[in-house]
This record gives C-alpha cells, structure tokens and sequence, in this order.
C-alpha cells in the first residue's frame, strides 16, 4: 500500500500536468480542498 501523502503528492502532480492554466490549478485544488481531499 502506497502512503497517503506519496498518493495525493502523485495525483497533484499529475493534474499539475494535465491542468491548461494556473487559474484552473487553483480552481481545482480549492475544491479539492473543499472536498477534504477525497478522490
């Protein structure tokens, strides 16, 4: 099992990747964090 913080590190940096501009980066990390981070 992969730890949690090694998971989410990885998911960020893999929408960083896929994200168009850094206004949409925002706009989805304030929601994730919204969510509590539930994927």
């Amino acid at each position: 099992m992969a730890k949690p913080r090694k998971v989410i590190k990885t998911v960020l940096e893999a929408m960083h990747y896929q994200i168009a501009t850094p206004d949409e980066a925002g706009q989805i990390l304030s929601l994730k964090g919204r969510e509590g981070l539930r994927f």
